[in-house]
């Protein structure tokens, strides 16, 4: 595998996008997130999901998680059926665990891995539903 590239357990073959999403701050981007969907047409999944340091603990990570779900939403709004949004964490970042836990106000409940340069990494997740 070369340098800077990775495969996670979570992005399949055939996952469309990304699609960004940003948070502004006047003229400055204060955050992102990057949102796929899976092969499956009902997956969808929330990666590189990142806030500035200085626009942290304002409520600006509540705020892109809800604007990328309800993109989500909106995207899925002809279709029958529900719709599941994910987002994962490596396990070592302990800090991102922690943050997804506050956010979500639960524990993971999906587990999975991401190789980089051959190494594995143990990963876990969570899981929005809506119909």
């Amino acid at each position: 595998m070369a340098s800077g590239q990775f495969v996670a357990s979570w992005i399949t073959t055939g996952a469309a996008g990304p699609l960004t999403i940003a948070a502004w701050s006047a003229e400055t981007i204060e955050g992102g997130v990057d949102i796929y969907r899976l092969s499956d047409n009902e997956t969808w999944l929330l990666e590189s999901f990142v806030i500035a340091k200085r626009a942290r603990h304002k409520g600006l990570g509540r705020g892109l998680y809800n604007a990328a779900v309800e993109e989500v939403r909106s995207l899925c709004a002809v279709r029958q059926g529900a719709v599941r949004v994910r987002v994962y964490s490596m396990a070592r970042e302990r800090e991102s665990g922690t943050f997804w836990k506050h956010l979500l106000e639960r524990n993971p409940e999906l587990s999975g891995n991401m190789v980089i340069l051959g190494a594995t990494y143990d990963a876990v997740g969570w899981e929005e539903r809506s119909r």
